[in-house]
């Protein structure tokens, strides 16, 4: 695993992995600054719902980075029961999330796009693998879908990052072997998850 503050360069990419054929980005904190989105809206619906939490939103941030959505809901209904359910506390989160992005559009990280683009344009293999919801992915990326031949979201796989599903899905999709891919990750569940695979992995800092 390589670890970088600074967006590698194509060239740069193939010095460490010659056989380059597939580019895999994480996209929540990777090609965007949206982990504080996500941790501002799921303080907002706890507050809602009526848990006793005493961490603040940047806190909460630091300590589920990465986590999907489904698995925050499991993890703080083992310590509190509220009358809230799964679907409900998807569909409000949603709702606020997309209501922010509406509001503010994130963008995508200047030079991670231009070397997605650079990848595009040398016809390598691109792909997105994320744990968010489908609905907000597509809200995020609007025109953006196009610059990726594979989106995975939270849906997708029944089982999520940390578990390297989603990278093997995307693997498949795009036709491209592990060996032959570099994935850039941020937070520790999609390090651990890309870690599992055979890929070259860089680990991002530039939102840290």
């Amino acid at each position: 695993m390589l670890i970088t503050k600074e967006v590698p360069t194509l060239d740069e990419i193939k010095k460490q992995l010659p056989a380059l054929e597939c580019l895999i980005f994480d996209m929540d904190g990777t090609l965007y600054n949206t982990e504080p989105h996500h941790a501002i809206a799921f303080k907002m619906i706890l507050d809602e719902a009526g848990f006793n939490i005493k961490l603040d939103w940047s806190a909460l941030e630091v300590k589920y980075k990465g986590w999907s959505d489904i698995q925050l809901y499991h993890e703080f209904m083992k310590f509190q029961k509220v009358d809230l359910t799964l679907a409900d506390f998807l569909k409000r989160k949603n709702e606020v999330i997309i209501k922010m992005f509406k509001e503010n559009p994130p963008q995508m990280h200047p030079q991670m796009k231009a070397l997605i683009e650079e990848a595009q344009k040398k016809k390598l293999k691109r792909g997105l693998v994320t744990s968010s919801e489908r609905q907000i992915t597509m809200e995020l990326l609007s025109t953006e879908k196009k610059l990726f031949e594979c989106i995975i979201t939270r849906e997708d796989t029944p089982k999520n990052k940390p578990d390297p599903a989603p990278y093997f899905l995307g693997f498949k999709k795009l036709n491209c072997d592990a060996k032959r891919t570099v994935i850039f990750e941020d937070s520790p569940t999609g390090l651990a998850s890309a870690n599992a695979t055979s890929a070259l992995v860089y680990k991002v800092e530039w939102f840290a």
